[in-house]
């Protein structure tokens, strides 16, 4: 019910997706969301989107889509069709957001896919950043903050938006004390949606829920104005002489070296 006060899902909404459903984001976001608003919903299989990206495009045009999702790869997977592309011709217009991630978004790949479409019709602001994992039942913060103009292709890190109602979100640092303002630290949960723990794993639970009931996403982030910017992951950065180096951005720096696929 959150999410759909926060972004105004409606039953008029038509979602097109090719995450299988037994990933978080494919079964609420896109089959249970759906069921619940009495909405259409179309899937088509992740190994036709693997061979052929375009065919996401091709779907959105026919079937008047307004609601899909993908990863950051995703996004980089149809910017690679760019001169494919050219060849096409959709109508885009339908779109109000293209949910983006499920892992690390990078402004250069969402900025280029909608610079990409903005001849098909594909509104500015059509690219949703958000952030959510199974253990919170997947995304539970949206960004409508991200367009062209809002973004640089430098940017080294993307704001993924405020939680929905039902939920709140805290950084901490390593004692457990909540950080302030726009520092980096833990990034902890606590809400509806949070799981009530992991099944027989009383090890593992101790380790995820803080003695008041946080429970600790293992995400590095930071807070300004309520709104989330996650920086990494703590089991993702490489620490050097004390500074830190996050696996995606060294991820994508590699990305631009010619003849390097990642």
């Amino acid at each position: 019910m959150g999410s759909l006060q926060m972004n105004g899902f409606t039953r008029d909404d038509i979602s097109l997706n090719w995450i299988p459903i037994d990933h978080v984001a494919g079964l609420i976001y896109f089959h249970i969301r759906d069921v619940y608003l009495g909405s259409r919903q179309i899937h088509f299989p992740l190994q036709l989107f693997l061979e052929e990206p375009l065919i996401w495009l091709d779907l959105i045009d026919r079937f008047r889509v307004s609601i899909a999702f993908g990863p950051n790869f995703a996004y980089s997977l149809v910017n690679d069709c760019a001169d494919a592309n050219l060849k096409r011709q959709w109508d885009l217009s339908s779109m109000k957001f293209f949910l983006n991630g499920a892992e690390v978004i990078v402004a250069k790949t969402a900025r280029g896919f909608l610079q990409l479409l903005t001849p098909h019709r594909l509104a500015p602001t059509t690219m949703r950043p958000s952030w959510g994992m199974a253990e919170i039942s997947s995304g539970v913060t949206f960004s409508n903050n991200f367009s062209l103009s809002s973004t640089t292709d430098n940017d080294l890190f993307v704001e993924v938006g405020a939680p929905i109602p039902g939920v709140d979100l805290r950084i901490v640092d390593d004692q457990n004390q909540v950080v302030a303002e726009e520092e980096i630290g833990t990034l902890q949960v606590k809400g509806l949606t949070v799981t009530s723990g992991y099944y027989q794993n009383q090890e593992v639970n101790q380790q995820a829920f803080t003695e008041d009931g946080w429970f600790n996403t293992g995400d590095w982030g930071l807070l300004k104005d309520g709104r989330l910017t996650i920086t990494g992951r703590q089991k993702d950065a490489i620490i050097i002489c004390g500074n830190n180096y996050y696996s995606h951005d060294i991820e994508t720096a590699v990305e631009e070296v010619e003849g390097v696929e990642v």
